[in-house]
């Protein structure tokens, strides 16, 4: 047996002895439908432990008291419609679990305050009042000390009811373009680190489908994955990313069996839009991701209509197992230095063997390819080939999804080093008419128009990326890319360094560097030049001017030619 302190939650249905006289096979029906429908999906959502149904009630377990009161609130605004009336309460107290049920003190007292509650209401300790008041936004009525039995003290006891009033569905203004929602990393219940992928996978898809409704702000996993394994505020993550609905949930992956819970939560007060259960198998695993996201636009009274056709049967076991694997090596990848890059391209590979019309895995190997054309490929003919292959490949992805942005930036990099401006327009306009909501596209517009001398846009377009993706990095380096040319100098060192601090030098290309360390020429900082000069050098002992002329930059011919003198001029003068 074990002893631990835990928050337990306790509910009944009010009358219920009356109800089953009454009409028994509706109250049944009632009964049954709220359990496996709102009280389990709820509870599970809320990372609680359904210990127990009592016939007409329900005993849980969670890990923190704000959990509890969450789920409680909830289950009162979904069952509002049942003709059901529940009593709630909610303790934190010592129990004991004896591997089948749970007995003890913090369980008699959420009894005795489950009483008290008004029919559709919910009442709490003064224990759990001390923890949620300044946490979870509700009004709180005092009850007093009450007399529970077999407890020696008197214990306090407060009603509480939402801010907004329970039972009544809650949605905030549905403005066009105000809507915005983070997906936050879902909780993998597999106890197999191994399926950490198979569940980050789900999330990101399900990121990819929102970004397809109209009229919301989506930001990518990027961003929302920086809180990964964090035990976080949902206000603050509101704040942070400026979003007003976040969704969380989890999933349990058995064998083919698939149970994912979501719910959907409003950052500004931390409510419960809805919470739900979906279970399939592997065979139905897009479908359930495509359900989720078309949920979400209901809810928000946003149309939906899915990216791409869902796949199916063993096509879609394949399908998964194959982008797993592939999303493995995008992460291998980073930071993209020639060691990460090459060891991606092992898991694009095995991917492709899994399902060969995998195109992130494409859009991988042909992005490795064209990256190290541009910064480590030194012979001029390995580095032709290379641009070709990638190439190819990239195209490829491009025929098999469409929506893929990924595949565009890699594109309109290889046609940027080659001087192919009007092609590189051409994909960085088609971009963001196929991937609208995409971070990544405004990424590749962003690139192309600091290329072709279109500031204000590129601008523009960088803008629409942070705003999409606000914490990740990259972003930044293309503004970098944009302040140089510019002749922002001190602007440029700025976006870099505010971002990446001292970041060591095999981190970035020396491409990226050479950016740097011109503009501090440029300022006349000439010693701070000659540090990073030497660094990088260390690092990447051929590179040079000439090479740096040789392998192109994304940059406007003028820019790139007083760049290269820059540089070489500073070199021969050391």
């Amino acid at each position: 047996m074990e002893r631990r302190l835990a928050a337990v939650l306790v509910s009944d249905v009010v009358g219920y002895t009356k109800l089953m006289e009454e009409d028994t096979e509706g109250t049944v029906t009632a009964w049954s439908e709220a359990r496996d429908k709102i009280i389990e999906p709820s509870v599970e959502s809320h990372k609680g432990r359904i210990v127990k149904f009592t016939g007409d009630g329900f005993l849980t377990e969670f890990k923190t008291v704000q959990d509890a009161l969450n789920c409680a609130i909830h289950l009162q605004n979904s069952l509002f419609e049942s003709s059901l009336k529940f009593r709630m309460a909610v303790n934190l107290g010592d129990i004991i679990d004896d591997g089948r049920d749970i007995h003890g003190e913090g369980i008699n007292i959420a009894a005795r305050l489950e009483a008290l509650a008004e029919p559709g209401g919910i009442c709490i300790s003064g224990a759990v009042y001390d923890q949620v008041r300044n946490r979870i936004n509700a009004k709180y009525e005092e009850l007093g000390f009450q007399d529970v039995k077999n407890v020696s003290e008197p214990v306090m006891a407060y009603n509480v009811s939402a801010e907004v009033n329970l039972g009544e569905e809650t949605k905030p203004e549905n403005l066009a373009g105000d809507l915005s929602i983070a997906v936050l990393p879902f909780d993998n219940m597999s106890n197999d680190p191994e399926q950490e992928f198979f569940t980050d996978g789900i999330v990101e898809d399900i990121i990819t489908e929102l970004s397809f409704l109209k009229n919301i702000r989506v930001i990518a996993r990027n961003s929302s994955f920086a809180y990964k394994g964090q035990s976080i505020d949902i206000r603050k993550v509101g704040e942070e990313l400026d979003v007003n609905h976040v969704l969380e949930g989890s999933v349990r992956k058995s064998g083919d069996s698939v149970r994912i819970t979501a719910q959907l939560i409003v950052t500004k007060d931390n409510s419960h839009r809805w919470a739900k259960r979906y279970d399939g198998t592997l065979e139905n695993i897009f479908e359930l991701q495509s359900e989720i996201a078309e949920n979400i636009a209901a809810e928000l009274d946003l149309e939906f209509a899915s990216k791409t056709d869902v796949s199916k049967g063993q096509d879609a076991v394949k399908k998964k197992e194959a982008h797993d694997i592939a999303r493995r090596g995008r992460q291998v990848a980073l930071p993209p230095n020639l060691r990460n890059i090459e060891a991606s391209k092992k898991f694009y590979r095995h991917a492709i063997t899994i399902y060969e019309k995998c195109a992130l895995a494409y859009a991988g190997l042909g992005h490795a390819d064209i990256i190290n054309a541009w910064h480590y490929e030194f012979n001029k003919k390995n580095r032709d080939a290379l641009i070709k292959s990638g190439t190819k490949q990239l195209n490829y992805a491009r025929e098999l999804d469409p929506t893929l942005a990924l595949s565009y930036v890699s594109l309109s990099v290889s046609f940027l080093i080659r001087e192919r401006h009007d092609d590189a327009w051409e994909i960085a306009r088609d971009v963001v008419k196929k991937c609208p909501n995409d971070p990544v596209a405004y990424f590749c517009f962003g690139l192309v128009s600091t290329a072709i001398a279109k500031y204000n846009e590129a601008l523009s377009a960088i803008d629409k990326a942070i705003d999409l993706d606000p914490l990740h990095l990259t972003n930044y380096l293309v503004l970098t890319h944009c302040r140089f040319a510019m002749g922002d100098y001190q602007e440029a060192i700025n976006s870099f360094e505010n971002e990446f601090g001292e970041a060591p030098i095999e981190e970035f290309a020396p491409y990226d560097w050479s950016l740097i360390i011109a503009s501090y020429l440029k300022l006349n900082n000439k010693s701070r030049a000659s540090k990073l000069w030497e660094s990088v050098k260390k690092v990447y002992p051929e590179y040079n001017s000439e090479i740096l002329k040789n392998n192109g930059t994304l940059l406007p011919k003028e820019v790139t030619e007083d760049l290269v003198k820059t540089l070489r001029d500073f070199i021969e003068g050391k």
